[in-house]
């Protein structure tokens, strides 16, 4: 399923970028605030997110909420 949207880094709306989502699984990119390419891939679940940020090479853990 091909979704959309936007993300705000650094107080600017970007756009998500090859947004997909396949069962729970939700992934995008997404250009940061310094001009570097940056992905998330994650779970979906009852309105929390949880999963990888890429960027620079280097992956952490991610988590977000539904406000």
């Amino acid at each position: 399923q091909q979704v959309g949207g936007t993300l705000t880094v650094a107080g600017v709306s970007q756009p998500l970028l090859g947004a997909k989502l396949i069962a729970d699984q939700l992934s995008f990119s997404f250009m940061g605030a310094d001009k570097v390419m940056q992905s998330i891939t994650a779970t979906v679940t009852a309105g929390k997110l949880s999963g990888v940020h890429t960027a620079h090479g280097i992956s952490r853990a991610v988590e977000a909420k539904r406000r």
